[in-house]
């Protein structure tokens, strides 16, 4: 599991960098803080990694906020939970391999501290009721200033300190990362206007569970302005399952690649060329072959980015741990260009995640499928029609009464009452087609409309500058002639329109 500072999620690339990047380090249970997710408007987080969240939101600003993201690997059951309205703390009550454990993940403010932790401890301290307890978050200050800060001095009183190691003690809650480490000097937030660094970012267990501890650690700053706090418990170890092949498009751009490939196509026919198998086993024995080389391409283009981004790390590592000892500001900046480097490389993964997407959203955006479904889905809720006013029996709620009143109503919508309601049907005829020949309007005799005809058909295979073929048109082109076409559909259409609704009078 781990505690991380994530300095904002709203960005959709890096929630998914971030996601991804907990996921590639196995991590089981995430405590993230400062999601600045508002209340009523928090994206949608689930992924193909952690399908179970929880969260705490301000509903006043885009600030504070607290999430705990599960991965799917993960036995766990959520059993209750409780937010805080004003987005500084989450606690869930779990149970991982029928064991019983409270998650807390905490964010405290930068002043206030101490008043902070007695509110939040009591209502913790209920919510826990004597069960194993796992606490993690940002706690926004110091707790040994002589190890946990670079220069030995902090600006919070030292009595904030101890009145939350107090607290602590009260739960029995240990700090893993210093049993581990009870001399070594690491940090987990770099201030630039103070060029300091702290250890601001926690993770504290109850006293029982020290004995499931593999390791605990803290990664180099990438992504937020913290870095990234881990431990490691043996309690129900998630399951890693493989996936299922794909063929990854990205190899196909590397010459190298493409040419092997065509190498593999030429031998295997001159190969098989006096086969007489049916085609498709040759054309199923070559997928197998060239399976088997793409398969190997993609995995030397993987180790060699894995290579270049664990080169990066190393090189990341090296520069931030002299940078802690000795700040110094040409080495800050050599240090924000491998964080750039490093950013720009694993945000091939999110690119590649993104074209597969709209290549999905493309070829399925005119086929009725699951995708399609799933947008008709809200337009169907949309027009949900639970219940209907009857002119005669009140509110009916039943399907089939429902389609009756509709039924009803248009029926006495379109059949009208009149002076010819009770005529036959061919005399209603009759007086429609008689008030239909009464109508003028603009004609064309059948000179004009034979000379159209052919001006029309022999303007095909002429330019739409040129002039129609007949005499009487000499002047007009396609141009000058579509007002006049459009008048006369026009008039058609309107002869139409005063037909069908005399129709539906009588």
């Amino acid at each position: 599991m781990c505690s991380y500072n994530t300095n904002g999620l709203n960005d959709l690339a890096k929630r998914n960098q971030i996601l991804y990047g907990l996921h590639k380090q196995k991590v089981g249970i995430a405590l993230l803080q400062e999601t600045h997710f508002k209340t009523g408007h928090v994206p949608t987080c689930k992924n193909r990694y952690f399908s179970t969240w929880a969260h705490s939101t301000f509903s006043d600003s885009k600030s504070r906020g607290v999430s705990i993201a599960i991965h799917k690997s993960v036995p766990c059951t959520v059993m209750d939970t409780v937010q805080d309205n004003r987005g500084r703390y989450l606690f869930l009550k779990v149970s991982i391999t029928s064991r019983l454990l409270v998650i807390a993940n905490v964010y405290f403010p930068n002043s206030g501290q101490l008043d902070f932790a007695s509110k939040a401890f009591v209502a913790f301290e209920d919510f826990a009721d004597r069960i194993q307890i796992i606490l993690g978050g940002d706690i926004n200050l110091p707790l040994d200033v002589r190890l946990d800060t670079s220069t030995g001095r902090s600006s919070v009183p030292s009595g904030v300190a101890w009145g939350l190691k107090r607290h602590l003690h009260s739960l029995r809650l240990v700090d893993v990362w210093r049993i581990l480490h009870p001399t070594d000097k690491d940090f987990t937030f770099f201030s630039f206007p103070h060029n300091s660094y702290h250890r601001l970012d926690y993770i504290f267990i109850s006293h029982c569970l020290l004995d499931f501890r593999h390791g605990a650690g803290i990664e180099p700053i990438l992504f937020s302005d913290h870095s990234l706090t881990w431990l490691t418990l043996g309690i129900g170890d998630p399951t890693w399952t493989q996936g299922s092949w794909k063929l990854n498009d990205n190899v196909l751009r590397d010459p190298v690649c493409v040419a092997e490939i065509r190498s593999a196509i030429s031998e295997f026919v001159e190969v098989h060329r006096t086969d007489m198998s049916s085609p498709t086993i040759q054309w199923e024995a070559l997928k197998c072959v060239l399976r088997g080389r793409l398969i190997s391409h993609a995995a030397r283009l993987k180790k060699m980015r894995s290579a270049e981004i664990a080169e990066l790390l190393q090189k990341l590592a090296a520069l931030e741990k002299g940078h802690k000892r000795v700040p110094s500001l040409t080495v800050y900046h050599e240090l924000c260009e491998t964080r750039a480097a490093l950013r720009k490389l694993i945000n091939q993964k999110y690119l590649r995640a993104r074209d597969r997407l709209k290549k999905l959203f493309y070829g399925q955006g005119d086929k009725s499928g699951r995708l399609f479904a799933r947008m008709l889905r809200p337009r169907q809720s949309s027009t949900y029609i639970p219940s209907i006013n009857s002119t005669t029996r009140g509110k009916v709620y039943s399907t089939r009464d429902i389609l009756s009143e509709f039924q009803s109503y248009y029926e006495s919508l379109y059949n009208l009452k009149g002076k010819y309601a009770d005529l036959s049907q061919d005399m209603r005829v009759q007086k429609i087609r008689q008030y239909m020949s009464q109508l003028t309007g603009p004609k064309l005799t059948a000179e004009e409309r034979d000379s159209l005809e052919q001006g029309c058909q022999t303007q095909i295979h002429r330019g739409p500058h040129q002039q129609f073929g007949h005499p009487q048109w000499a002047g007009c082109n396609c141009r000058t002639m579509c007002p006049l076409f459009i008048i006369i559909n026009y008039c058609h259409c309107i002869q139409l329109l005063l037909f069908l609704e005399l129709h539906a009078y009588f």
